[in-house]
Parts: structure tokens; C-alpha cells; sequence
């Protein structure tokens, strides 16, 4: 079953397209990490490893990326977020990554910055539902 954090709104004040899609995205979607493994949990495991090691340092890419008006960067690291959030099924993550990747093809730098805010926040949320789930075996962690 998805699980929502329905407090967990995305809109962006004083844009022109104010984004406030992610309220009714699920944050995670077990059933369909599993269904991606073949129902493997040792490998599910495994997936989820490699995320949480890797969004981290990519958040970090982005962030810097938009500290140096890069918007090839931006665009190319939203992308990888996305690919990476969708792999486990982190609904939400891949919808604000998405987004974020537009906005950089379109250079679009001030967007980008207000959903660099709302990944952070969300990629929290995550960190907490995943917690919540069946994965809280010791070799999944955030570190």
C-alpha cells in the first residue's frame, strides 16, 4: 500500500505555475519496490542501500549546481534523482526531481532553488516512512 504523509504539501509561493502536485503522491510504495525485485527482499535490501547511500552526495551535486547558476548540472543531477527515486518507488522524490529537471532544461533557477527546499524536506519525510516500513533492518540506514 503507498504510504502519504498528507501534511507534506509542494506549493511554491509567488510562482507562475505554483507547484502543488506532491500533497497526493505517495511518498513510498513498497508493493511496487517489491514487484520491481521480483518480491526479493535481500535485493530490495540492496536497492534501497545503494539509494540511501547515493542521494545524499547527489543532493549535495544539485545544491552545488545551483549555487554556481548551473543549469545543465541541475538538470542533469535532477534526472539522476529521478531515476534513482523511481527505482524504489520513492513517488514523491521522482515527481519534485522530475520537476526539478524541467526547470533546469528551461533554466529555470529560481524554481529549481524553491524545490531543492522541497526535496530536502521530502527526501526527510521518506527517510521517516521507510523507517516506518518493514525496512528498518540494521543494514538499511540514512549514513
Amino acid at each position: 500500500m503507498p504510504m502519504k504523509d498528507d501534511n507534506a504539501g509542494c506549493e511554491i509561493q509567488g510562482m507562475p505555475n505554483s507547484v502543488s502536485f506532491v500533497s497526493n503522491v505517495p511518498v513510498f510504495d513498497k508493493e511496487e519496490l517489491l514487484d520491481r525485485v521480483g518480491q526479493d527482499e535481500m535485493l530490495c535490501q540492496r536497492v534501497m542501500q545503494v539509494f540511501l547511500n547515493t542521494m545524499p552526495k547527489d543532493m549535495d551535486t544539485l545544491k552545488t549546481a545551483l549555487d554556481e547558476n548551473n543549469a545543465e548540472q541541475t538538470n542533469l543531477t535532477a534526472h539522476a534523482i529521478k531515476g534513482m527515486s523511481a527505482n524504489v518507488a520513492a513517488q514523491r522524490l521522482k515527481a519534485i526531481a522530475s520537476e526539478m529537471e524541467e526547470a533546469g532544461e528551461k533554466k529555470d533557477l529560481k524554481k529549481a532553488v524553491l524545490l531543492m527546499s522541497e526535496l530536502e524536506k521530502n527526501y526527510e519525510i521518506f527517510l521517516s516512512v521507510l523507517d516506518a516500513s518493514v525496512f528498518t533492518d540494521k543494514t538499511i540506514s540514512s549514513k
